[in-house]
């Protein structure tokens, strides 16, 4: 699941990590105070939105689970039909 970067009032009013310009992609250096920053926000976006991720995740296993059936019969098709 892609989580972007968004700035949050309930996390944190003066944070943005949009403005924040050691928030961009190519920036893989963070101070201690950063990270933990990034962390609680991701943290935080999480707890917030937990039931959204917990229905994705349900949907994307069903979802694979059906691919899943579809492959089997067509496995056993296949194997009917060229006697493997």
């Amino acid at each position: 699941i892609y989580i972007r970067l968004h700035h949050d009032d309930d996390f944190d009013k003066d944070f943005n990590p949009i403005k924040a310009k050691w928030c961009h992609t190519r920036n893989f250096y963070y101070t201690p105070e950063q990270a933990k920053k990034l962390m609680g926000l991701m943290t935080h976006t999480i707890k917030k939105h937990k039931a959204t991720f917990t229905e994705a995740v349900r949907h994307t296993i069903e979802k694979k689970k059906k691919a899943m059936g579809f492959f089997d019969k067509v496995k056993a098709k296949v194997s009917d039909l060229f006697g493997g």
